[in-house]
This record gives structure tokens, C-alpha cells and sequence, in this order.
């Protein structure tokens, strides 16, 4: 097991102020490298995505409320979507940091270096969206992601953060991309959508024939068991905004908006598909056996998770 380094995720970095010197000099770099634009782009609000897209089309207390209920719900949950992929950006850069520093080849020093300045771009492309007011630590898997990054080891990181979450980050970014009505925002999420799939590519090719060892495996599998913990439970953030936007719901109330949107079918397809992504590697595969073994890729019924 390579030893892990004290590197910060960083996601309570603060930032500079807009003219000072360094962050000119990022700024100018940063368009010389991938030509984005950093102009902001937040006067018109966040609700960037549809009902649909968050699956509230279906749901009943959205369809009976107020105009101004929905609009609220819809701009909670765009922001949502953005705060998180804005701290997932700044994390990466810390990641991508970390493993230069733990690379065991000149080339793989080279690739991380090039991610860190992917990371970057992605994090200066999405400020232009969102400026985001909560704290990071407050989302429970930008929470566990931080501890990964700086508590994880070469091997463990390679399958989980390049292999799982960034496979998971592919079809994320895509469906963004593809619902969202901002052309802005699509350009940019397209600019990501594909380094992610580079990112991806690299993490498989070096966990392909890896064998990790105990510890590495250990850590692995207790990082796993968190995060499909999380996926287990279905849309609870999308019901928690439905929430707090119309005030307490009573049991059967929440009973009911998680069957509109479709809790467990919701969960099914998401498990399935990180489970098809840890079946790629064959260096994965006794993660993915102590996964199975523990009822990782079933959901939560819908009962529990309401």
C-alpha cells in the first residue's frame, strides 16, 4: 500500500479577490489553455434543469403547489446540482495535486499534472454559475470525497475516485448537459464531460491488472459502503427540497413523494450502473465481491427510505 500523503482536499479554500494579481494570472492562463470564458453568468438564477429532469414532473405535491413553490424548488435544486459540481471541481484539483506526488512513473506524473489543470478550467468554468453559500462539509458525499482525498492511498484513490466516481461523473455530466437550457452552461459541461472520459480511461487502464493489497482493499471497501450507502436511499435530496419548500410533510406525505419519484427504481439504476463500472477493472473485482457480499447494490425499500 503506497503511503498516503497530508494533502487538504481544500474545498474551505477561500478565494482571492477578483483583481488580485494571481487570480489575473489564473484567469489569463486559464483562457490561453482552454479559451473559457469567465464572464459570469448569474443573473438569471439556477433553475437551469426542468422538473423533469429531477423527476418532479411525476410528483404530486409539486404538480399541486404554488407557481412560486415550484420556481423556488427548481432554482433550490439547480443550485443544488451546481454547488456540488463546484466543490467536486475543487476537490479534483487537491486530488490531482495528491497523486502527482504519489505517481510511480514520469509519465503518470506527467497525466496527473495535466488533470490538475483540467481540474482547473472545470472549477473556473462552473464559478461563472454559482457562487455557492453553504458549506461543503454539509453534503454528506463532499464530506466522505474530501476524506478520500486526503486520507486515501494510490490504489485506493485510482479505483474510486478515476474508476467509480468519475465513470459515475460521465453519465452525471451528460445527463446535465443534455437537459439543461442554458447554452452557456451546456458548453461547459461539455468541455468537462469530455476530460472526465479521460480521467476515467486512465483510472481503468491502471487499475486493469492492479492488484491492491489488504489495507488498500479494506479502505476501499469501507469508502464504497459509504458512498452506495448513499445511492441505496434513492432521490432523498430532491425530496428534501420538496420539503423544506412547502413546509412539513407528515409520514404519509413523504411515503408518497418518494413513490413519485420513483425511490428504489431510481436507486436500481444507479447501483447497477456503478457496479458495472467496478466490473470493468479487473483489479476491482475482489472490491466488488466484499460489495456484493454485503447487499451493496440492492435499495433501500421505499418504506425505510422515507
Amino acid at each position: 500500500m503506497t503511503k498516503a500523503l497530508p494533502v487538504r482536499a481544500g474545498l474551505d479554500l477561500p478565494a482571492l479577490d477578483d483583481e488580485h494579481a494571481v487570480r489575473r494570472t489564473v484567469r489569463s492562463a486559464i483562457r490561453r489553455r482552454r479559451g473559457v470564458d469567465d464572464a459570469r453568468e448569474l443573473g438569471a438564477g439556477h433553475a437551469h434543469w426542468r422538473a423533469a429532469y429531477h423527476g418532479l414532473d411525476r410528483v404530486r405535491l409539486f404538480a399541486g403547489a404554488r407557481p412560486e413553490q415550484r420556481r423556488s424548488i427548481l432554482e433550490s435544486c439547480g443550485r443544488a446540482l451546481l454547488e456540488e459540481a463546484y466543490f467536486i471541481e475543487k476537490c479534483g484539483i487537491g486530488y490531482a495535486a495528491k497523486m502527482v506526488l504519489l505517481s510511480e512513473s514520469s509519465c503518470e506524473r506527467q497525466l496527473y499534472g495535466l488533470i490538475a489543470g483540467d481540474e482547473a478550467a472545470h472549477l473556473a468554468a462552473i464559478a461563472r454559475f454559482v457562487e455557492p453559500s453553504a458549506s461543503a462539509r454539509e453534503n454528506p458525499f463532499l464530506a466522505l470525497l474530501e476524506e478520500l482525498v486526503e486520507e486515501g492511498d494510490r490504489a485506493s484513490l485510482q479505483l474510486i475516485v478515476q474508476v467509480v466516481l468519475e465513470g459515475w461523473g460521465l453519465d452525471h455530466y451528460r445527463g446535465l448537459r443534455d437537459a439543461c437550457t442554458s447554452h452557456a452552461l451546456r458548453v461547459a459541461l461539455s468541455v468537462i464531460l469530455a476530460d472526465e472520459a479521460t480521467h476515467h480511461g486512465s483510472g481503468v487502464a491502471f487499475i486493469r491488472d492492479a492488484e491492491l493489497d489488504a489495507r488498500s482493499l479494506d479502505y476501499a471497501t469501507d469508502v464504497l459502503v459509504r458512498f452506495l450507502g448513499m445511492v441505496q436511499v434513492g432521490p432523498v435530496g430532491i425530496a428534501g427540497v420538496v420539503e423544506r419548500e412547502l413546509g412539513g410533510l407528515t409520514p404519509s406525505q413523504r411515503g408518497a413523494l418518494m413513490s413519485d419519484l420513483g425511490g428504489e427504481e431510481h436507486a436500481a439504476v444507479r447501483l447497477d450502473k456503478l457496479r458495472g463500472l467496478m466490473a470493468k477493472a479487473a483489479g476491482a473485482h475482489p472490491v466488488l465481491a466484499r460489495l456484493e457480499s454485503l447487499g451493496c447494490f440492492r435499495p433501500v425499500p421505499l418504506q425505510e427510505a422515507a
